[in-house]
């Protein structure tokens, strides 16, 4: 524990030094912008605190990279899990598209996230003050049966493929969507062409899989595969 706690600040101290950097000696990058940005509160602007800098290059670091494995490795076992739908999907490769989005609905790799209210509230009966700390469960959601039709059934043929909240939805919804959706659907469509009979290793059951993450980030452990390669 101590050494991830050593890494993270040895990362921080990093990071700082180049966003001081960027003040004084701005470039055409991402980090320029980090280091020069500002954010308007109650009509005021203001410029963001290195505490707010330093999150915003830790979630780029981590957005696209840990969720997308994550995601992919998500898909790979509902394929071992479900290899009819491998066949379905060779079949017609029309059916990715859905496959990748019915993967982010049925297990997301980003399960739930704070938000705090904005206004004083009232949900399901339950009353929130303004700024209230709120944990939002996507994961939950898309598993809502009001919005899915038997939500525990992994299928790639439901009519709604891209109503799940995989990505978040409104202001915070994920801003690299598009482009994590195309990673996972190429992936999957390549992995499909070279990789057949895909089960896993002698001695696993899908019950030894396990998870990693918390209660924010969600994914795999381990994921022994075996598979036969396609003819050439």
């Amino acid at each position: 524990m101590m050494g991830c706690v050593e890494d993270i600040a040895a990362m921080q101290h990093y990071l700082a030094a180049e966003i001081e950097d960027r003040k004084t000696n701005p470039r055409d990058d991402l980090m320029t912008d980090v280091a020069n940005g500002t954010l308007t509160m109650d009509g005021v602007e203001k410029p963001l605190r290195m505490h707010e800098q330093l999150a915003f290059c830790e979630a780029i670091i981590i957005a696209g990279n840990d969720s997308t494995a994550n995601a992919l490795a998500l898909g790979m076992l509902r394929l071992v899990e479900f290899p009819h739908i491998a066949d379905e999907i060779r079949g017609d490769l029309k059916l990715i598209d859905n496959f990748a989005d019915e993967s982010l609905r049925y297990e997301s790799a980003v399960q739930s996230n704070f938000r705090a209210t904005t206004q004083d509230c009232e949900f399901h009966g339950q009353k929130m003050g303004k700024g209230a700390l709120v944990l939002v469960s996507w994961g939950g959601a898309n598993r809502d049966p009001v919005a899915f039709e038997n939500p525990d059934d992994f299928r790639v043929d439901r009519t709604n493929p891209k109503s799940h909240l995989g990505f978040g939805r409104g202001p915070h919804i994920c801003a690299g969507a598009v482009l994590a959706r195309q990673e996972l659907v190429e992936s999957y469509a390549l992995l499909l062409e070279r990789l057949h009979h895909l089960r896993l290793d002698d001695g696993w059951t899908i019950q030894d899989v396990r998870r990693s993450g918390g209660i924010v980030t969600h994914g795999l452990a381990k994921l022994p595969i075996t598979f036969d390669t396609a003819p050439r």
